[in-house]
């Protein structure tokens, strides 16, 4: 949780990818590592299966999941149900290919 608002992953690369945060403390900054061995770990998040239960929520929340260039998946689900409200946003970390509906949202 990042102050008051809760974060949420799905999907076996967004657990791959918070792995690597833990296996290679050593290549972090001294504040991180600090935070890390105090018991602090800005890493934690919690993982959901249950989309439903997470597409129906009233609170403000972070999900983290693979885009898969929002074509399929647990990312266009949430996409199709969250989009027309103008409070949500989305945030795209990487490469989209032309043709794919994350390619058009971002340009």
């Amino acid at each position: 949780m990042v102050g008051h608002v809760p974060i949420y992953y799905q999907g076996n690369l967004a657990n791959r990818a918070l792995s690597v945060f833990n296996t290679h403390r050593n290549m972090m900054g001294d504040k991180l590592r600090q935070d890390l061995e105090a018991g602090k770990n800005p890493f934690k998040f919690q993982h959901y299966d249950k989309l439903d239960l997470i597409a129906e929520a009233t609170t403000p929340l972070v999900i983290m999941a693979s885009p898969g260039m929002l074509q399929n998946g647990p990312s266009r689900e949430l996409f199709v149900k969250w989009a027309h409200d103008k409070r949500n946003g989305i945030v795209f970390t990487g490469y989209s290919v032309e043709g794919t509906l994350a390619k058009k949202v971002i340009d």
